[in-house]
C-alpha cells in the first residue's frame, strides 16, 4: 500500500516540478529541496490550489478510507462556493493503475 502512495506522490510531485520548475534531488543532506515524494505529497493535501481554497485532492480521495471518498454522497461538491456538484463518484486511487484513464467519449460522457 506505501508502494501506491509512493507512486501517485511521485508522479504528482515530477509534474509540479516540471510546471513551478523546482528541482528535483534525491534529498540527500539537503533538508531545504523537495524530493518528488514529498512535493508531491504537499501537492495532494494542498488546499489553496482548488476554488475554493478548501479543497485538497485528499479531500475526496481520502488517504484513512483507501483514497476514496469519506461520505455517502454520490459524486462530491466543488467549485468556488462548494455549489458545483461533480460529474462521477470519487474512484479509489489504489486501483489507478488498473483502470482506463480518465477523460471523455465523443458525446461528452465521462469514462474511466
Amino acid at each position: 500500500m506505501k508502494r501506491n502512495r509512493f507512486f501517485v506522490g511521485g508522479i504528482l510531485g515530477t509534474l509540479a516540478a516540471l510546471v513551478l520548475q523546482v528541482p528535483i534531488s534525491a534529498g540527500e543532506g539537503v533538508a531545504d529541496t523537495p524530493t518528488p515524494v514529498t512535493l508531491g505529497e504537499k501537492i495532494f493535501a494542498d488546499r489553496s490550489l482548488s476554488a475554493s481554497g478548501d479543497l485538497a485532492c485528499a479531500t475526496c480521495h481520502d488517504p484513512t478510507h483507501a483514497h476514496a471518498q469519506c461520505n455517502d454522497l454520490p459524486v462530491q461538491r466543488g467549485g468556488g462556493n462548494r455549489d458545483v456538484h461533480g460529474f462521477r463518484a470519487v474512484p479509489s486511487l489504489r486501483y489507478l493503475s488498473f483502470t482506463q484513464r480518465f477523460g471523455f467519449d465523443a458525446d461528452g460522457t465521462p469514462v474511466g
